[in-house]
């Protein structure tokens, strides 16, 4: 999405589970593999976008990192491979991909974007299941977390949250990343004392 707004789409998953997928780092990196990014910006977003803008935006100066400037292992993950997202797949135990539900709300501009991605997975053999909720139920699942493999949805990128990284931390994040808070050395690094 464009940096200037302050809302990014993004998936959640259950990373703490050990029985689902998201687990497998492999697997999250396959899945950024089999999403073509440039499709997204050009067609999508008729070029007005930008794909490097998550966790850090422009907007945080003091820490944003343009995609060309990271690492060439990290650029690799955001080039349209689905060759190389099947291997990874394969790697991580999924030879034949697997099926996933992503709750969302039923507001149709995310309806369509998870039908793109639902189209693009497809071709690496995972099958994206849309679990559409109204606004109430949506929001309610978004608070208590409660979901069963991924949540797709607008994380709020304000300036604040993207110097501290608190999207990440403990309860605030969708993913578990960092949770209970002080799992994760990194984040707690990054975190004001």
């Amino acid at each position: 999405h464009s940096y200037m707004d302050l809302t990014a789409q993004a998936f959640a998953m259950r990373i703490d589970k050990a029985d689902k997928p998201f687990r497998d780092i492999r697997v999250r990196q396959a899945l950024t593999l089999a999403t073509d990014f440039q499709s997204w910006k050009n067609d999508f977003y008729g070029g007005d976008a930008d794909i490097d803008v998550w966790p850090v935006s422009k907007q945080v100066t003091q820490m944003y990192q343009p995609l060309s400037e990271m690492p060439q292992s990290v650029q690799d993950l955001y080039v349209y491979n689905p060759d190389k997202a099947k291997q990874l797949l394969k790697e991580a135990g999924y030879p034949n991909g697997f099926k996933v539900s992503v709750v969302t709300s039923s507001v149709q501009q995310r309806v369509d974007e998870l039908a793109i991605f639902k189209d693009m997975w497809a071709k690496v053999n995972v099958e994206l299941v849309l679990d559409q909720k109204d606004t109430v139920v949506y929001n309610s699942i978004v608070t208590s977390r409660a979901y069963d493999d991924m949540l797709y949805g607008g994380l709020v990128t304000t300036f604040n949250s993207q110097m501290t990284f608190g999207g990440f931390r403990g309860t605030a994040t969708l993913s578990y990343v960092d949770d209970p808070a002080g799992r994760d050395t990194f984040i707690e690094s990054l975190w004001p004392q």
